[in-house]
């Protein structure tokens, strides 16, 4: 599915299936996050919902499990996707450290348009 030897454009990267990205769980055998996740997952999310308007600052928020207000309908998908993958409370830490680097990516993004 992903080939780690070669680049993606934005364009490849705003049709990859995050559900199929999470299939293969949150960790790996070894209990850090699967590579497949921290890289080009990562960057595929912050890509899919900055083209839907979803802020760095939402993503932060949500990284909480707590939202305050109003959650993005693409965001919420992200959530529900990453979740559902999450098996324990581990996971879920790992999962909201994922959202953290989602919404670091978002910062950058938005400061590339300024």
């Amino acid at each position: 599915m992903i080939d780690d030897d070669r680049s993606y454009s934005d364009a490849e990267l705003s049709t990859l299936d995050l559900a199929a990205v999470f299939d293969g769980g949150i960790v790996g055998e070894d209990g850090k996050m699967r590579p497949e996740l921290q890289g080009i997952g990562s960057v595929a999310a912050a890509i899919q919902l900055d083209n839907q308007f979803v802020t760095s600052g939402q993503v932060a928020d949500a990284a909480s499990f707590k939202p305050d207000g109003f959650v993005p309908p693409a965001l919420d998908n992200v959530l529900k996707i990453g979740l559902a993958a999450s098996h324990d409370d581990t996971d879920r830490g790992v999962f909201s450290q994922w959202l953290g680097m989602v919404a670091a990516q978002l910062v950058l993004r938005e400061r590339n348009r300024t």
